[in-house]
């Protein structure tokens, strides 16, 4: 069993999954499996993705279902399909730096009572070539959730969750909850 398994749904980003999926593979946390599910891209993302996926083994690429059904159920399929003790999220529009996964996973194994963590990041948003980097944001692994804080309660508090940062402990996801249809 992989220790961790990523979660990458895609649809439409050609422009930005080459330098996403690199920055995973790139990581120091070897250990990974990366589930990149194409949502019915009309651009080349697929073709993208099938080049990884031949250039390294832990790239798993699906079209899991025959037409376009959206982000939740790309991830919904994503957690039946995983078999591991982590699950981190990254979007396709996004990239991790090499040490992101190494971190999140001592994190969490300092923090037991942890189910979750998440990180900050800078979001870079080009126009007209100019670079917006948002000035809220810090660089640190921040504890978003525990058995004694519940997510909901943090959602309306201070916390900003960046979903696609997210280390989730994958025996605390309830699959007899979710609905793919």
């Amino acid at each position: 069993m992989t220790k961790v398994t990523i979660f990458l749904p895609c649809y439409n980003v050609e422009k930005f999954i080459d330098i996403c999926l690199m920055s995973l593979v790139a990581q120091t946390y070897k250990d990974i499996v990366i589930f990149a599910y194409d949502d019915f891209s009309d651009d080349s993302t697929l073709e993208h993705l099938d080049f990884w996926q031949h250039c390294d083994p832990r790239i798993i690429v699906k079209r899991p279902f025959e037409e376009r059904v959206g982000y939740i159920h790309l991830l919904n399929q994503m957690l039946l399909d995983t078999d591991s003790d982590y699950i981190c999220r990254q979007d396709a529009d996004d990239w991790s730096l090499p040490q992101r996964i190494e971190r999140q996973l001592k994190f969490m194994n300092r923090q037991e009572n942890c189910v979750l963590c998440g990180t900050q990041g800078k979001n870079l948003w080009e126009d007209k070539s100019k670079l917006f980097v948002f000035s809220w944001e810090k660089n640190y692994v921040n504890n978003i959730a525990s058995y004694e804080i519940p997510v909901n309660k943090l959602i309306r508090s201070q916390h900003r969750i960046i979903h696609g940062s997210m280390c989730i402990r994958t025996q605390y996801v309830l699959l007899e909850d979710i609905m793919l249809n």
